[in-house]
């Protein structure tokens, strides 16, 4: 049986948006098409194309979040753009490091483990930006962030270009242990992020969280591909980077496209949340105001038929209701009774000792006790 919320949704979607997706999949296809046709014949080329994907997307993020921290509501976006750029520095010297490339493998050895050194520094940074940014929602010193990972970069390049202490991880035309358990030590990483991303999607837009989670889980995939290549220039590698081309495309979306053309679902999340949360409890309100009336409209016309006269008054004795009855025996219009004080309406005194009662009586409603008879 076909479920009718589907078949609604189906119906009403709009046309742009299937045009929107039908573009979007032909030209993925075809560009999965060229740049596979063309790591066939210069994997080198396609390595650079990737690679500079990847390095260009992470540095219009940052650009984007950094000029955007006085209007940022969720600084989450801010730790996440300071560490894909740092990770988008070691992807930039990984790319230039790559075999072919002849620029740091002059007097290397092993120039392929240079760049797969920096290759897992990136990853690192990345990983690590993804697990502890959902934990820094609230507004912070973007400056002092900037200068701690300024300080994680300067350690590990330090750590692999000066003092030349960092593992081994590619070895005589293979991966080393090091460097498939780091890289397996990340996918683990990324899908706890993923975990965490999803148990906090409330504080995000519900499209910016769906491609925030879709590039967090493509990212844990494309980092387990790279646990089992042997060829730089293998098949293998050549899907890692296309995972990985499609892992910061997500990101673009989430966040890059997302800014420009809904910025408040981006940068005022939360403030938006509590205007519809706002609108909620108006209807409700509206709702149980409506109900209201209509049990007073009841009760009017219970009181209504009662052929005893019926008052009511507030704390200060000032008559609030009156039934038809009580009009019909006071012999005043209504516009005469409202307001005013009991006593100055209708007299009262004990019918036993024909004493005033009006100071006792009026003590009744502040009090909240009932008047009893004394004979």
């Amino acid at each position: 049986m076909i479920n009718n919320d589907l078949v609604y949704q189906i119906r009403n979607l709009q046309p742009e948006k299937i045009f929107g997706f039908i573009f979007r999949f032909v030209s993925s296809l075809i560009l999965f098409t060229i740049l596979f046709y063309i790591s066939q014949h210069n994997y080198l080329f396609y390595h650079e194309l990737a690679e500079s994907f990847s390095i260009i997307i992470a540095f219009g993020i940052f650009f984007v979040i950094w000029n955007s921290y006085t209007h940022l509501e969720n600084h989450f976006f801010m730790i996440l753009a300071i560490g894909i750029v740092t990770s988008g520095f070691f992807d930039f010297l990984h790319m230039l490091s790559y075999k072919g490339m002849g620029i740091f493998e002059l007097g290397i050895a092993q120039p392929s483990n240079l760049a797969t050194q920096l290759w897992l520094v990136a990853r690192i940074i990345q990983a690590g930006t993804y697990i502890v940014a959902p934990f820094f929602f609230l507004k912070f010193a973007r400056w002092k962030v900037a200068s701690l990972y300024a300080l994680i970069a300067a350690f590990f390049t330090s750590v692999i270009f000066i003092f030349n202490i960092f593992p081994t991880a590619y070895f005589n035309n293979s991966l080393t242990p090091f460097k498939i358990i780091t890289e397996f030590i990340l996918t683990l990483i990324l899908i706890l992020a993923s975990i965490i991303i999803y148990k906090k999607r409330n504080v995000f837009d519900r499209s910016v969280y769906l491609l925030l989670l879709s590039s967090f889980i493509t990212s844990a995939v494309s980092e387990f591909s790279f646990s089992f290549y042997a060829d730089v220039y293998g098949i293998i590698n050549f899907i890692g980077h296309i995972l990985k081309i499609l892992a910061f495309y997500l990101l673009y979306r989430a966040i890059v496209v997302t800014a420009i053309k809904r910025p408040h679902d981006l940068l005022f999340h939360q403030l938006n949340l509590e205007k519809r949360k706002l609108k909620r409890n108006e209807t409700k309100l509206k709702i149980r105001n409506d109900q209201l009336r209509e049990e007073k409209s009841k009760i009017n016309s219970l009181f209504s038929s009662i052929g005893d006269g019926i008052v009511a008054m507030n704390e200060e004795g000032r008559v609030e209701y009156v039934n038809p009855a009580f009009i019909e025996m006071i012999g005043l219009p209504i516009d005469e009774i409202r307001d005013k004080i009991i006593s100055d309406i209708l007299p009262l005194y004990n019918e036993y000792d024909q004493m005033s009662t009006q100071k006792t009586f009026l003590g009744c409603p502040r009090s909240q006790k009932f008047l009893r008879s004394q004979k």
